[in-house]
């Protein structure tokens, strides 16, 4: 399948913005504290943030079944930026912070999804609940019995040089080791990034999954204008036509069975009227 358009922002995007990052569009990573001591300073690393998790422009081969319970999607990012937050202490009792970031452009993620559905619930939902079209994935969702990211492979095309930002006016020293260290270990920090990533958005994701599943499936309910106590027979103007077609023809004009039949009445009139 081919991916969206990059002139549109995705909903998913909105989604990691709403659920996942934090205020400043990061998400942040603690990481064990690693040191390394120098003349006239130490310094440590506090944290890991990611920054353009929200920057996808496609997903593409979506949902694509590779084994009986896998599903395969390949995710386009147009640039991330990991940065590592750093703490020297100063042999005069000051503290300072920066941040050493890398920016990286053209990745791609290939996303696994291990996933089991529930065929006694999927064949157990009433008809009722999916005659809105918008409900359709909602129910199919309450059918999964497991949903976990068992992989997510970043390839990554670019990657910048480290842009070193803080208050090193008083401290000369400290940048020349910063600028040092991180240009040694670059290559090193390049062959990590990739798992990194792997195992922190894995773990992330997979703990946010159960809520939103959760959240997702509530809203497989009929439709607020249907009740199976109050309706005896289908009245097909109703089914079929618009609220106002309905209408015009004496039915309730309220569409009280949803959009997904009438949406399937235009799709059959389209092709039984084609010509070839």
């Amino acid at each position: 399948a081919e991916g969206e358009s990059s002139d549109i922002d995705l909903r998913v995007n909105e989604m990691l913005r709403a659920d996942v990052l934090d205020g400043e569009g990061a998400y942040t990573m603690n990481v064990s504290e690693i040191a390394l001591a120098a003349v006239g300073f130490d310094l440590k690393l506090c944290a890991v943030k990611v920054y353009g998790l929200d920057s996808i422009l496609s997903l593409d081969d979506l949902l694509e079944p590779i084994s009986p319970r896998v599903l395969k999607s390949s995710v386009h990012f147009e640039t991330l930026s990991i940065a590592f937050i750093v703490e020297a202490s100063l042999d005069s009792g000051d503290t300072k912070q920066m941040s050493i970031s890398y920016d990286l452009q053209d990745i791609i993620a290939q996303v696994d999804m291990a996933t089991a559905l529930d065929l006694d619930h999927l064949q157990s939902i009433k008809l009722g609940s999916i005659f809105e079209i918008d409900r359709i994935v909602p129910c199919a969702i309450g059918g999964i019995k497991e949903l976990i990211f068992s992989a997510i492979n970043f390839q990554i095309n670019n990657i910048g040089n480290p842009v070193i930002e803080g208050d090193f006016s008083n401290h000369q020293d400290l940048q020349v080791v910063v600028d040092e260290f991180f240009g040694i270990y670059r290559s090193d920090v390049i062959k990590a990034v990739p798992s990194l990533l792997d195992s922190s958005i894995r773990d992330m994701l997979n703990a946010i999954i159960p809520s939103l599943l959760e959240s997702s499936s509530q809203h497989c309910t009929p439709p607020t204008g249907y009740s199976a106590s109050s309706i005896d027979l289908i009245d097909f103007r109703d089914l079929f036509l618009s609220a106002e077609m309905a209408s015009s023809f004496g039915a309730s004009g309220i569409s009280p069975y949803g959009d997904l039949f009438r949406t399937l009445y235009e799709v059959m009139q389209q092709n039984f009227s084609e010509t070839r």
